[in-house]
């Protein structure tokens, strides 16, 4: 919920009621437990907050998600008598135990870097919350200045040794994932099609991410924002946003993207001011989708935490396509720096990491301005998935019945 300027004075006056009223009756029934009482629409401020400080779209989606689903989720599951009303609005009892459990549940639950970026997070909001939020009681002022103290005791590097974090951000994911995984998971899918186990719109959908994402290093977040009339069929280029480094990216299409991506197209019936993928959350249904393919017992070997993942089920993750993809480059003889640059890797303000007299070269150039560096990526890229080929034989022919029959 984005709050809106001229609300924030009635806002305030409202939780300073609110607050009031509380007080009293939470000093008696914590007496002796740091806590401070906070309301759900503080979480809306502080994503205000963030917005106007500039962060990312897709980075205020995470902390709203964090805070309004993933951390309330926990309080209702773990510590419900934490969780009160007052009036119209429910608020929260955070407690110092509260905390250390769901602090300790994130570390069990993400991977380090993951943890390290969430527990951040958590505790910018307790900064935001003594320094922005001008009703909150004096007693909950100083609760919240010792609940932020604990912040040191949760790094990542106070939970495990650095030897470890390092061994385990070296093995977090596998690595030997291929087009053939890819080509894998589309067939399993399909599969399931055939058999009328999975909509026509999923299946579709998630080709046509699997296509794209494994076969141009794009990742899931940026092809979400494409919109058509960033396509170019003639030069099969898509003018994107690489959203992770701020810059605009180019991606370099297949033929049978092109293909995939102009029946997408005409089976959806989308206009060139439309976004191209119309599948929401497609990954999560592709988690459905293993949970039925797969035993409670499997799907429990092949994970260690939701990112460290130790086995492959088919269909695989997302995230894995930019994996198969910077293997085929390598495996074709892709060489640096190019492979940097054709992974979209390259921050505007860090150079590509190879040797400097190499690196010297593509100093300031970006293949989205830059013809000449265009088209030398493009023939690099050329030689890795020139002839690649992911859907099924009939893939088209079945889809195009369906279109007949409507």
């Amino acid at each position: 919920m984005k709050m809106m300027r001229e609300d924030v004075y009635v806002a305030d006056e409202l939780r300073r009621l609110k607050q009031q009223m509380l007080d009293t009756q939470l000093v008696r029934q914590n007496a002796g437990v740091r806590y401070i009482t906070v309301f759900e629409s503080d979480f809306d401020r502080f994503v205000e907050f963030k917005r106007d400080k500039g962060i990312t779209a897709n980075w205020l989606r995470k902390i709203e998600r964090f805070f309004k689903v993933d951390f309330i989720n926990y309080v209702e599951e773990n510590y419900p008598d934490l969780i009160r009303r007052q009036y119209d609005e429910r608020y929260i009892v955070i407690t110092r135990n509260l905390i250390v459990n769901f602090l300790r549940h994130l570390f069990r639950k993400y991977s380090y870097s993951s943890y390290e970026k969430y527990y951040h997070m958590f505790f910018d909001f307790l900064d935001f919350y003594t320094a922005f939020i001008e009703t909150v009681s004096d007693v909950e002022a100083e609760n919240a200045i010792f609940l932020k103290a604990m912040k040191k005791n949760f790094s990542p590097r106070k939970l495990v040794s650095p030897n470890k974090l390092r061994a385990e951000r070296e093995a977090r994911t596998l690595k030997d994932v291929s087009l053939e995984d890819i080509k894998k998971s589309i067939e399993v899918i399909f599969q399931l099609y055939l058999n009328e186990l999975v909509t026509d719109n999923f299946t579709l959908s998630s080709a046509l991410a699997y296509v794209v994402l494994s076969t141009t290093g794009m990742r899931f977040n940026d092809l979400q924002q494409v919109k058509v009339s960033d396509i170019d069929f003639k030069e099969k280029v898509i003018w994107g946003q690489n959203t992770k480094i701020g810059l605009p990216e180019i991606y370099f299409l297949t033929d049978e993207a092109t293909e995939l991506i102009k029946f997408y197209i005409n089976w959806y019936g989308l206009n060139n001011d439309d976004k191209l993928f119309q599948f929401v959350r497609l990954d999560e249904q592709l988690r459905k989708t293993r949970k039925k393919l797969y035993t409670p017992q499997t799907l429990a070997m092949a994970y260690i935490t939701n990112n460290t993942i130790v086995k492959k089920l088919y269909p695989l993750q997302l995230k894995f396509c930019k994996k198969a993809y910077a293997n085929r480059l390598l495996a074709k003889g892709v060489s640096e720096p190019h492979i940097s640059l054709l992974t979209h890797h390259r921050r505007k303000d860090v150079p590509v990491p190879v040797q400097k007299t190499i690196y010297e070269h593509y100093l300031n150039r970006y293949p989205h301005s830059d013809a000449g560096l265009r088209e030398e990526l493009r023939s690099m890229w050329y030689k890795a998935f020139k002839d690649v080929k992911l859907l099924p034989r009939d893939f088209f022919l079945h889809f195009q019945k369906e279109l007949i029959k409507e």
